[in-house]
């Protein structure tokens, strides 16, 4: 036995410097993993889901569409939300690159996405993406006139 005593073993918590271990109250989606401290435990991280109580965090088991963020309580995950798409398992969502004429809804399972509704306009993110930069290169510039406007003006009135 080891002078700073022995770990807590996962699904109890430990107070103090002895082995008192007392099962875990944690809620779902939080595990006491071994030597947790707290009754409550730790929230489960990306790609596990936890039960609660004295229950150990278990790898995730989502299936494409779906996936488990930090604190998931149930072993299918949450579904995948719009503008991303998910592997399943313990892969975490990842945001869609689709191209014009398709989109990404809740629970995909492409990066590609799918095609758009008929009467619906669906621009794609990289046309987003390139609108946004056209955006910022036109604001930069315009406060860059506008600055280089005000010091002119500034030394035209210090003469």
């Amino acid at each position: 036995m080891s002078p700073l005593g022995v770990s807590c073993p996962a699904g109890n918590f430990c107070i103090g410097q002895q082995n008192d271990d007392v099962p875990c109250t944690c809620s779902p989606g939080n595990s006491c993993a071994e030597s947790c401290s707290s009754p409550q435990g730790d929230c489960c991280s990306q790609g596990w889901w936890c039960a609660g109580l004295t229950a150990v965090k278990v790898s995730c088991d989502a299936t494409p569409g779906f996936y488990c963020p930090a604190g998931t309580a149930v072993g299918g995950g949450s579904v995948c939300p719009v503008g991303y798409w998910c592997e399943g398992l313990q892969e975490d969502k990842k945001p869609c690159s689709t191209l014009s004429g398709f989109y990404c809804p809740e629970g995909s399972v492409a990066a590609s996405g799918v095609q758009c509704l008929a009467g619906y306009s669906c621009p794609g993110l990289i046309f987003i993406y390139e609108y946004i930069t056209h955006i910022y290169i036109y604001i930069n510039t315009y406060i860059y006139i506008y600055i280089h406007m005000l010091c002119l003006s500034t030394r035209r009135t210090e003469k």
